[in-house]
């Protein structure tokens, strides 16, 4: 096998056990999430953000802010779960939004060590496994056809 080869080949797995390691830490997180304390919150914002792509279609990106106060201190939050982030369909950011409309009274779940990391819905999604599934994949297609390069 070539230098240059061997090069591509490592820096692969460098990716895919880069991707690994994220993977499992967002799985950690969003696992740990279940443990977080709630308080009650309220919705300030609720909107549809337009991702616009000139050489490719539109997407769509559901937006919310609401705020909450953890021991007599307020704080303003984005996030609605622990996704990657919730980009997609027109229907789908619709779909998103529509238990937190404007003004709505919700609970937060926040983090006890740092208030300042909050989210409304605390279910796991299937996102969140996304990167270590990657990793896996680029890593053992990685290691199989440099297994086959070295048989040859």
């Amino acid at each position: 096998m070539s230098t240059f080869g061997t090069t591509v080949a490592i820096v692969f797995i460098l990716i895919g056990l880069g991707l690994i390691l994220i993977g499992i830490r967002l799985i950690v997180k969003a696992f740990a999430i279940w443990n977080w304390d709630k308080v009650e919150g309220k919705i300030i914002t609720s909107k549809i953000e337009v991702l616009k792509n000139p050489d490719f279609m539109d997407t769509y990106r559901a937006r919310v802010t609401y705020e909450y106060n953890v021991n007599d201190t307020s704080f303003t939050g984005s996030r609605i779960n622990y996704a990657i982030d919730n980009i997609g369909s027109l229907k789908t950011a619709e779909k998103t939004l529509v238990p937190y409309p404007k003004d709505k009274s919700v609970t937060v779940a926040f983090n006890p060590n740092d208030p300042t990391e909050a989210v409304l819905d605390q279910k796991i999604i299937a996102e969140v496994f996304f990167p270590l599934f990657l990793g896996i994949l680029i890593s053992a297609v990685t290691l199989y056809v440099l297994w086959l390069v070295l048989q040859a």
